[in-house]
């Protein structure tokens, strides 16, 4: 199977992304759509304040092409939520990999560098996500399909 892995999904962001692209710009990567998917299911709503949410939104529909980072010089910050949403982000691209892998894509040697796991399985992922106290039961349920 090929090495490059585009998708059509226009309900995020710029609607095409490529699943193989995980260095360089964030636009169109599989890290950008983690991100989208993160925001649409509510995931950032259970951990950012309200001044950060409206920091999110604003980016959002400010450009496209960017991916809300907690800004550590921010009075609400914690590092503590930052390491959950990046261990999401990175946890949740390994076991894209892990699935393209097993389905027999060719991950590129950045994918590989970045992302060795080789014995990702959804209780896996379902033990990171399930540090986030979900409001909604369905909304954990939602997140873990979205990225399979």
């Amino acid at each position: 199977m090929s090495s490059i892995i585009k998708v059509s999904l226009p309900q995020y962001g710029c609607g095409t992304f490529y699943l193989h692209k995980i260095d360089g710009s964030y636009f169109q990567s599989l890290q950008q759509l983690i991100y989208y998917i993160m925001v649409d299911v509510g995931i950032y709503n259970e951990l950012l304040t309200k001044d950060q949410l409206k920091v999110l939104h604003k980016l959002i529909k400010k450009d496209h092409q960017s991916i809300y980072k907690i800004n550590e010089d921010d009075k609400d910050y914690s590092e503590e939520i930052y390491e959950l949403i990046q261990t999401l982000e990175y946890e949740s691209c390994a076991y894209v990999g892990y699935r393209l892998d097993k389905k027999g894509y060719i991950l590129n040697e950045d994918f590989i560098d970045q992302y060795p796991e080789k014995n990702l399985d959804k209780k896996y992922l379902n033990e990171t996500i399930s540090k986030i106290a979900f409001d909604k039961k369905d909304q954990k349920d939602k997140y873990i399909k979205s990225i399979l």
